[in-house]
């Protein structure tokens, strides 16, 4: 069993200080997946608001795993976004 530390970016960094224990790292990268869905899920606007949107996953020693970033392209086409920060 392993402690992970799920950091989120978006716009500011909100820290996991407690950590989760995990039975290895496809079981953090799952974790991570599905916190990033739960945030766009809760805030669907803040990937619209030119924020980087990343989770960085860290083991108890402090070194990073791993990164999931949503990365949002809009084209030239569409209508500008109107969205604000509830």
């Amino acid at each position: 069993m392993s402690r992970y530390y799920f950091h989120v970016q978006n716009g500011g960094l909100l820290k996991d200080e407690e950590g989760t224990d995990l039975e290895h790292a496809d079981a953090a990268r799952i974790e991570a997946a599905k916190l990033l869905g739960q945030l766009v899920a809760e805030r669907p606007e803040d990937i619209w608001l030119g924020d980087a949107f990343t989770i960085t996953v860290k083991d108890d020693a402090g070194l990073t795993m791993f990164l999931l970033d949503l990365a949002v392209t809009t084209s030239s086409a569409a209508p500008p976004c109107r969205l604000t920060r509830r």
